[in-house]
């Protein structure tokens, strides 16, 4: 019999929590709740720049729509918000959050294509410990 590990639910997302074993405690309610409401935000941008600077990758990532995209984002979001808070002990830094929603929202298709998200999207949104 193989074991699994237990998944934690919350709002609605099945997330793991730990390195490899369960630790139910780890999950910050109001961290989570921040890192959730983010998702559904950028997963709307950024699946509409998505969809329009690059149509046709669209298409083969998505083939069920944008509806497919947001929710393939959210999951993916917040599994990463997950890993942060949980394995990592960071903090979530919703200001940080706010500016890469309004980023995603104002970028050309070149400078999406170039990459300019990169650092306003990923690393500013966690203010985590030294390793």
């Amino acid at each position: 019999m193989t074991k699994t590990p237990l998944l934690v639910g919350f709002i609605g997302t099945l997330v793991a929590c730990g390195a490899g074993s369960a630790d139910v405690n780890c999950v910050d309610a109001s961290e989570m709740a921040s890192v959730k409401a983010f998702s559904a935000q950028y997963a709307d941008v950024i699946c509409e720049v998505r969809g329009s600077c690059d149509p046709v990758q669209f298409e083969i990532d998505f083939e069920e729509g944008m509806d497919a995209c947001k929710r393939v984002m959210v999951n993916q979001e917040t599994k990463h918000g997950t890993t942060q808070v949980c394995e990592r002990d960071c903090a979530f830094d919703t200001e940080a959050a706010d500016l890469c929603v309004l980023a995603v929202e104002d970028v050309a298709c070149a400078e999406w294509s170039a990459g300019s998200l990169e650092q306003v999207c990923t690393q500013a949104l966690w203010e985590c410990p030294e390793s």
